[in-house]
């Protein structure tokens, strides 16, 4: 941020957004270099484009009642330094919203693997049961009618106890 809609007039606090971070602007102006807006946080003016005009910064997104802002991060003017190990900085630590739902969704992306494969083989052994099953079912029918042709060989059509408890299983 900026005090006035100078470049060089920079509010050191650190409290400007970074991407992808949004505002809500309530002014702009033309700078000695740039355009400016103003953003309803108080902390200052920000540039919409670098001081040479080369690289946009800021992009126009709608009136705020337009736009559903559940879909963005708004600057909340927290102060940034003291942050040098953070990603930004060239650290290790990825304090940025990218970088830490990048991480999120990798994470996901880990945990919903491990669940796919765990539901993988629950799935396998569910299958292998069921082909068991169906041999055993197999198998009882193939000593169910061989229990026919044996009683339609001896004439009769009933099973008696005896006949029961070979099949008992």
């Amino acid at each position: 941020t900026r005090f006035t809609p100078d470049c060089a007039d920079k509010n050191p606090d650190g409290s400007g957004p970074e991407a992808p971070q949004v505002i809500i602007a309530d002014a702009i102006c033309q700078g000695p270099r740039a355009i400016f807006v103003h953003g309803t946080s108080g902390r200052g003016w920000l540039p919409i484009t670098d001081p040479a005009g080369k690289r946009i910064l800021f992009r126009h997104l709608g009136k705020v009642e337009d736009v559903d802002l559940s879909k963005y991060e708004l600057n909340d003017g927290q102060s940034k330094l003291g942050q040098e190990k953070s990603f930004a900085m060239g650290g290790e630590l990825r304090t940025s919203t990218v970088a830490s739902q990048v991480s999120s969704a990798q994470d996901e992306l880990e945990s919903a693997k491990k669940a796919a494969e765990k539901a993988g083989k629950k799935q396998k052994q569910a299958e292998d049961d069921l082909r068991e099953r169906e041999a055993t079912v197999a198998e009882l029918k193939q000593v169910v009618q061989s229990l026919r042709d044996d009683l339609a060989k001896q004439g009769s059509s009933t099973l008696t106890e005896k006949d029961l408890s070979l099949i008992h299983i």
